[in-house]
């Protein structure tokens, strides 16, 4: 089910045995893709933050293109609320 429609993805959620999912799916726009090679600096991002006792979910998986350029993340579904929202 289509969760979000951005400038440079589209996110999906997803429910599995093991919980909610989200995919967030490249759309043809480069720069966000290509930026620091890629967004699968998100990936290690967040287990940086793991690591210093932030409360942020594991499991985050880049899939890559041909071209070795991420073209997905899956990552665990973060649910609530933005807090400025």
């Amino acid at each position: 089910m289509l969760i979000g429609d951005g400038i440079s993805t589209l996110t999906y959620g997803l429910t599995s045995p093991d919980g909610e999912w989200v995919l967030r799916v490249s759309r043809r726009h480069s720069e966000p893709w290509t930026w620091r090679g890629g967004r699968r600096h998100e990936v290690a991002l967040l287990a940086e933050f793991r690591r210093h006792g932030v409360p942020v979910p594991d499991g985050a998986v880049v899939i890559e293109q041909v071209n070795v350029m991420p073209s997905a993340i899956l990552q665990r579904r973060v649910v609530g609320k933005p807090l400025n929202g």
